[in-house]
């Protein structure tokens, strides 16, 4: 399948360049209309040195983007982890500010897709989570993992995508809202801010 300047309508990239295009698209010099970010994994890491995760989606979320998350629970069953109190924080952070947060326990894809203010569109799908190793982090000497995503513009994947990820993903029976979530997890929330 071909585009109109005979670029080929899917590229395969590695990790470092699914990180730079990801990055160019919640990053300063676009302005999103909507994004939807599929994660198993999520950290609020500094991306790049461009700023941390929930800085650059908080900055798209005030200008005017509709942002939707979806991944996995917090992990821990007692809340007394650390990485259960990073996470849950992310979450708290964009749900406070407008996101919607969706949590699944069985959520292993990873999808990326883009809608910019000119309505330009991008899909990312392929292996990497939202993570320092996923992604990696520029100039850092830990070996980060060998992550492969395909690259599209196309508006029949971009919409095609996004209607699986709502008809699939979203409304799958264990999919809950992260409002539902925390209810249900008050005490493991509690244990997390220390309550004894």
């Amino acid at each position: 399948m071909q585009t109109n300047d005979d670029s080929p309508a899917v590229t395969p990239a590695l990790g470092d360049d699914v990180a730079k295009e990801v990055l160019q698209w919640i990053g300063a010099f676009r302005l999103l209309s909507k994004a939807t970010i599929i994660s198993f994994n999520m950290q609020d890491y500094d991306f790049w040195g461009q700023g941390r995760l929930s800085h650059l989606l908080l900055r798209q979320i005030a200008y005017g983007a509709q942002i939707t998350v979806m991944t996995t629970p917090p992990p821990g069953n007692d809340g007394k982890k650390q990485a259960f109190r990073d996470k849950l924080q992310l979450l708290e952070v964009l749900v406070a500010k407008g996101a919607e947060v969706y949590l699944n326990p069985d959520l292993h894809a990873k999808a990326y897709l883009f809608q910019d203010s000119q309505k330009s569109e991008m899909v990312i799908v392929g292996s990497p989570n939202l993570t320092s190793r996923g992604f990696g982090t520029k100039g850092s000497t830990t070996p980060d993992l060998i992550e492969l995503a395909l690259l599209t513009g196309d508006e029949l994947v971009y919409s095609s995508t996004a209607k699986l990820i709502e008809t699939g993903l979203i409304a799958n029976p264990r999919t809950l809202t992260f409002a539902k979530w925390a209810s249900n997890n008050r005490p493991t929330i509690a244990a997390a801010r220390g309550a004894p």
